[in-house]
C-alpha cells in the first residue's frame, strides 16, 4: 500500500487553477504606443520622473490609457516636489504601483525585468556607497567623502 486516502484529482478540474500563472518577461524595447509629450510648464523633478517612466522596462507594456494616467499623475508629482506631504506621497505611490514601480509591484503583476535592463536610478542605487559619495562615509573615513 503506497498511501492513504483518495488519489489526487485532475489538475484541469481544480477549483483554483491560478496556482501556475505565467510570468511575463518585460521587453527591453520601447513602448509600442507613443507616450504623450509632457507639458513644458513642469519643473525638473517632474521631467526627471517622466524620463524615468519613459526609459523603464515597464513602459513597453503601457497602452495609451496608461500613459494618460501617468500624465494625470504629473501635477501631484509637481506638487510633491514643491511641498512634500505624506498624503501626496501615498497617492503617488498607489498610482505608480499599478504600473509596476517597485519590485514588489512587478511581482504582483507577474512581470520580470530582464537582467541588465535596470533604469539609471536603479543602477545608481545598486552602486556601492563609496562610488556614490555617500555622506555617511565622512564619519567612517574621518571627514573625507
Amino acid at each position: 500500500m503506497t498511501g492513504r486516502g483518495f488519489p489526487p484529482g485532475d489538475p484541469e478540474k481544480r477549483a483554483r487553477p491560478n496556482s501556475a500563472q505565467a510570468i511575463t518577461d518585460l521587453p527591453a524595447a520601447r513602448a509600442p504606443v507613443r507616450p504623450p509629450r509632457l507639458p513644458a510648464s513642469y519643473g525638473k523633478a517632474v521631467r526627471a520622473w517622466w524620463r524615468t517612466w519613459l526609459g523603464s522596462p515597464q513602459a513597453a507594456m503601457f497602452a495609451a490609457t496608461d500613459w494618460q494616467r501617468l500624465l494625470m499623475l504629473a501635477p501631484l508629482v509637481e506638487e510633491y516636489a514643491a511641498a512634500p506631504t505624506t498624503g501626496l506621497l501615498a497617492e503617488i505611490r498607489l498610482n505608480e504601483a499599478k504600473f509596476g514601480a517597485t519590485p514588489e509591484d512587478r511581482q504582483r503583476l507577474r512581470w520580470r525585468v530582464p537582467p541588465g535592463t535596470a533604469a539609471p536610478a536603479e543602477a545608481a542605487a545598486a552602486a556601492p556607497a563609496r562610488e556614490r559619495g555617500d555622506p555617511r562615509l565622512q564619519v567612517v573615513q574621518g571627514g573625507q567623502p
